[in-house]
């Protein structure tokens, strides 16, 4: 019996975590049956697992979960990429690109109080807004008209689309290039001459938050170094990971052009791209902050 005690004593530890064998499993219930010193032993090692584990001394099973949750967080980062890659060229196939004034792009025709305007090729998208001139009252439409590279690819029709021009009072329609050159008078009601050299200026915001957040970034950056030693730096790290991922974001989507004339456009495309980014970030640092601890345990 001596040495089946022994095998028992070396199968006990695979036993009480739930590793050994079904074979295994049966040999030392038999034993046990009959061998008081390794039921013994048995209840004593069940009672030691069943309290809390000395940290020195990790059990399999929470190795093994350990490494589930490290699997988990790395397939989650892999997907949060894949998602930052697939907003920043679905934006870029959805870009648009504006044309200029042509005299074959645009086709205008009125017809009882109605404007039919037709585009022609390249044009695959439009955008018109209305304004009112504050000083005559007369109504005045911009037109912008834009085609993609997706549009490109799938090739759509150029559009049309039809005005309803005002029953009383006058009314311009300027077709706007959105490339610093003036706006191109293509209707008018006006009996006076129109108003000719005005353009659209492109939208600058997105120059403006950069610096925003590089400063930000500078500050917390500067902080993060003076509280390096403190419990502070943790939050202070989180913090400094918003204004970098907004940085990243917008180079990913807008390059080093900063310029826009859509910028609600724009700005939606650059947070899409820097939600995952910063998500990428907090699972990366929780990684390595486990692994560190995993390495480097504190000292009790």
């Amino acid at each position: 019996m001596n040495n089946e005690c022994n095998i028992v004593n070396d199968l006990l530890p695979l036993y009480t975590e739930g590793l050994a064998s079904e074979d295994s499993v049966e040999f030392i219930k038999k034993h046990i049956k009959d061998c008081e010193k390794c039921k013994k032993k048995l209840a004593e090692m069940e009672k030691e697992n069943n309290s809390s584990p000395n940290i020195a001394d990790i059990p399999i099973k929470k190795v093994k979960d350990q490494m589930r949750r490290k699997k988990t967080r790395l397939i989650l980062c892999s997907v949060l990429c894949v998602t930052a890659a697939l907003v920043s060229f679905f934006a870029y196939l959805t870009a648009p690109k504006y044309i200029p004034y042509d005299a074959g792009l645009i086709d205008v025709s009125e017809r009882d109080g109605y404007l039919a305007i037709v585009f022609e090729n390249p044009v695959t998208a439009y955008r018109c807004t209305e304004s009112l001139n504050p000083d005559t009252g007369e109504k005045i439409y911009y037109i912008e008209a834009w085609s993609s590279v997706l549009d490109t690819i799938i090739k759509v029709s150029p559009p049309s689309f039809v005005l309803e021009l005002p029953k009383t009072g006058e009314c311009s329609v300027y077709y706007s290039q959105n490339n610093e050159s003036d706006d191109v008078l293509i209707f008018s009601t006006s009996r006076i001459a129109p108003f000719e050299g005005g353009y659209a200026l492109p939208r600058l915001v997105f120059s403006y938050y950069a610096v925003i957040a590089a400063a930000l970034s500078l500050i917390l950056a500067l902080l993060y170094f003076l509280f390096r030693k403190n419990a502070a730096k943790l939050v202070i790290e989180r913090f400094l990971a918003v204004p970098l991922s907004y940085l990243i974001g917008t180079f990913i989507i807008k390059g080093c052009d900063l310029i826009s004339y859509d910028a609600g456009r724009d700005f939606i495309f650059i947070l899409l791209a820097s939600i995952p980014l910063y998500c990428i970030y907090l699972l990366v640092s929780v990684i390595l902050h486990e692994s560190h601890t995993a390495f480097f345990p504190r000292s009790e």
